[in-house]
C-alpha cells in the first residue's frame, strides 16, 4: 500500500467518526512511518468536526508518529495510546492530554444493520465489490504518483481518491 492509499484509509476512519462536541481547536501531526507508505498529514479537531489533510502542520498541538496499522487501531479504538506509547508502539510528542482527549472523543462508529434481502443479492453484489476493489489494486500497485509542475500535492491526492472511487 503506498502512501496516498494509507492517508486516504485512515482520513476515511476519522471522517466517519462521530465526533462529540467540545470548545476548542487541535492540531494533530500525523507521521507514518511504513517503509512503502511513509509521509506526513495532519488532523484538525475543530471541536465538532475533524478535517484531515496530507500536508505538514508546523504550528501543531501534538504529534504522533507510527505504522499506518497501529495508527489505524488508535483511530478505531483498538489500541489505548497509553499503552502504545509504553510499548514503544507509538511515539506521542506535545500535548499528550489533549491528544489523548482527542482520541476519547471520538465515538467508535455504530454497525448498521445488515437490510433483508434476497441472499442472491448480497452475494452478487459483495462479489462484485469485491472484484472491483481487486482491479483498483492491481491497477494502483508499485505506481509513484508524482505531482507535475503545474498540480499541488492536495490536486493530486484528489485525484488518486476520485480515481480509486470509480
Amino acid at each position: 500500500m503506498n502512501y496516498f492509499e494509507t492517508f486516504s484509509e485512515l482520513k476515511e476512519i476519522l471522517e466517519k467518526a462521530k465526533i462529540k462536541k467540545t470548545d476548542g481547536h487541535l492540531a494533530i501531526q500525523v507521521c507514518i512511518t511504513d517503509t512503502d507508505a511513509s509521509g506526513i498529514f495532519y488532523i484538525e479537531d475543530f471541536g465538532d468536526r475533524i478535517l484531515a489533510e496530507p500536508y505538514d502542520y508546523y504550528d501543531n498541538d501534538a504529534e504522533i508518529i507510527g505504522q499506518a496499522s497501529d495508527l489505524k487501531m488508535l483511530f478505531e479504538k483498538k489500541l489505548d495510546l497509553e499503552d502504545a506509547i509504553k510499548s514503544g508502539v507509538i511515539i506521542a510528542n506535545g500535548n499528550t492530554d489533549a491528544l489523548k482527549s482527542f482520541l476519547e472523543r471520538i465515538a467508535k462508529t455504530p454497525v448498521k444493520k445488515a437490510t433483508k434481502s434476497s441472499p442472491k443479492t448480497t452475494t452478487k453484489k459483495a462479489t462484485a465489490k469485491k472484484t472491483e476493489v481487486k482491479k483498483v489494486t492491481e491497477d494502483t500497485k508499485n505506481k509513484n504518483v508524482k505531482p507535475k509542475d503545474s498540480e499541488t500535492v492536495k490536486e493530486v491526492v484528489e485525484k488518486e481518491i476520485k480515481s480509486k472511487k470509480k
